[in-house]
């Protein structure tokens, strides 16, 4: 078994006490390095660890008046940690999301036995609480590894059809967390999502990330539509004029990611079909990326056909009542959700989602 103190998880929070003192918790009983870096308004704890003896150190970043959101401070927070994280690996977890030990175990003896690896992600399941009682949900599986996210050529990552690649749930080598950190975070934006938008993106460019079989992640669901508070979608803001200096350096961002990646053959061809996911729509991606990269860019495996034919229906079935219905009381409870796992043959510790249940309520 992996080293557990290899790990540090670094957790952002903004005015949720009661949310870091549960997270907080968790992360004590699973024996990994853990650094809270609170924006609130007002701190919790004192600078630095918690004690001489725990592996909790926590720091507080209170908004300042150049911080363009309310919590603003996020960017500071990020830059801090790159330079506070000092052992072998990282991730980053929101403060009312939860990584798995059993997961952490497998996704460091990866790391550790490939040194090819940079990054490891998914599966992830949702948990929403109701009245007193936690409604599970299967949140994105995906395919299982195909080759697609380990692939050293860039234009594999970069054109895969799968985008459910948030590289802010996966855990990575320390050296390319940094070199990812630094570029999605050295400023801010005036949309809220762009940091998000840049670590998926430049996450694939440079991180070569193999895929789990094992549920590895458990998620706080939020409601999307607090993602849009600026009243226009990313595609929407990276499409207006008004912003075109802003995105002029996104697209800079996005180049000097692909300088550091090995083969590319055609920046701004790169760079073109990034934007295109987010501005043509989904029938345009899928237009665009089967007429113009499909053949020249990645190969799809031979078994996709299959995989698709006999995996996606069940799987988008539940997808759909999942976003269409799971939101209100009619969840999943945890045996069935447990069902669900095994039905779609997602391995999984029973023991630790009960625990896991309890200590979330």
């Amino acid at each position: 078994m992996s080293d557990l103190n290899n790990l540090t998880i670094v957790i952002p929070t903004y005015n949720r006490e009661q949310i870091i003192r549960k997270s907080i918790k968790y992360w004590e009983s699973i024996g990994v390095h853990i650094l809270v870096l609170d924006g609130s308004d007002q701190r919790i704890f004192q600078d630095g660890l918690l004690n001489a003896d725990s592996m909790v150190a926590y720091y507080s970043f209170p908004r300042n008046t150049s911080d363009k959101v309310v919590s603003g401070s996020y960017h500071r927070r990020m830059r801090f940690a790159v330079a506070h994280v000092k052992t072998k690996y990282v991730a980053i977890c929101a403060d009312d999301d939860y990584f798995l030990k059993s997961g952490i175990n497998k996704a460091l003896q990866i790391l550790d036995d490939k040194n090819w690896i940079d990054s490891v992600f998914r599966p992830c399941a949702d948990y929403r609480l109701v009245d007193g009682d936690v409604y599970w949900n299967l949140e994105y599986f995906g395919w299982r590894d195909n080759g697609f996210g380990t692939s050293a050529d860039v234009h594999t990552r970069v054109t895969r059809t799968d985008r459910g690649y948030i590289n802010y749930y996966s855990i990575c080598r320390f050296e390319k967390w940094k070199d990812l950190i630094q570029l999605c975070f050295e400023s801010e934006f005036s949309h809220s999502q762009v940091n998000q938008f840049l670590m998926d993106e430049v996450g694939k460019i440079l991180l070569r990330t193999a895929i789990l079989d094992d549920l590895f992640y458990i998620r706080q669901y939020n409601d999307p539509l607090k993602y849009h508070s600026e009243g226009i979608s990313l595609g929407d803001w990276l499409t207006d004029d008004k912003n075109s200096k802003e995105v002029e350096r996104i697209k800079l961002i996005l180049r000097r990611a692909l300088t550091l990646a090995d083969g590319v053959r055609d920046f701004d061809r790169v760079i073109d079909f990034i934007f295109s996911f987010y501005t043509s729509g989904f029938r345009g991606f899928l237009n665009k990326a089967t007429a113009n990269f499909q053949k020249q860019f990645y190969w799809v495996p031979q078994s996709w056909k299959t995989k698709f034919n006999r995996i996606l229906p069940r799987r988008l079935s539940f997808a759909l009542g999942y976003r269409g219905k799971v939101h209100t009381p009619n969840g999943l409870h945890l045996v069935e959700f447990k069902k669900i796992l095994e039905d779609n043959h997602i391995p999984f510790d029973s023991n630790e989602l009960d625990e896991l249940a309890d200590a979330l309520i």
